[in-house]
């Protein structure tokens, strides 16, 4: 639509169009790829001399971007895409099946049935140990134990059963 070129101001990032803002052309060398920094405004060259950083006023195009300011349409539109979650119907099921295969208790006897009561190894541990514990002696305890000692001892070595833990 218009043909002029604008140009970016160095410190705020706002648009500068022809016969407005302030050119800075520093002098330190002739080598210096950006030779001419031109600013919007008396404000915006005072600030840059004073070495600001831009990302920290809140006025500047640096911090608007980099805090996501003024980018609305770009949120709605991200927030349309969002998929909802459709529950469909299985097929052969009924409700009152579903609603069992849901509910809390279910699961947690279902789970219950799958899990083997307790591995070999800490069940005769448990029992050695339960065995073990310092309380007064019971010949039916004590008989237990020597059979169940005699019986598996090449068992309980290969399980490698630590006496002294808990």
């Amino acid at each position: 639509m218009s043909s002029f070129k604008s140009e970016l101001c160095t410190f705020s990032g706002f648009r500068i169009w022809p016969g407005h803002g302030i050119r800075y052309v520093p002098c330190v060398n002739m080598q210096s790829t950006k030779l001419v920094y031109p600013f919007i405004n008396h404000k915006s060259k005072s600030l840059f001399h004073q070495r600001v950083n831009p990302r920290k006023v809140h006025w500047t195009m640096f911090y608007r971007r980099m805090h996501k300011k003024g980018s609305v349409e770009e949120s709605k539109k991200r927030r349309s895409k969002r998929v909802t979650k459709v529950r469909r119907e299985i097929t052969g099921l009924t409700k009152e099946d579903l609603k069992k295969k849901r509910s809390v208790t279910e699961r947690k006897s279902i789970r219950a049935a799958r899990r083997p009561r307790l591995p070999a190894r800490r069940q005769l541990r448990r029992l050695v140990l339960h065995a073990l514990r310092p309380r007064p002696p019971n010949v039916l305890q004590a008989l237990a134990l020597a059979t169940l000692l005699a019986t598996s001892a090449a068992k309980l070595h290969e399980l490698r059963i630590t006496w002294g833990e808990d």
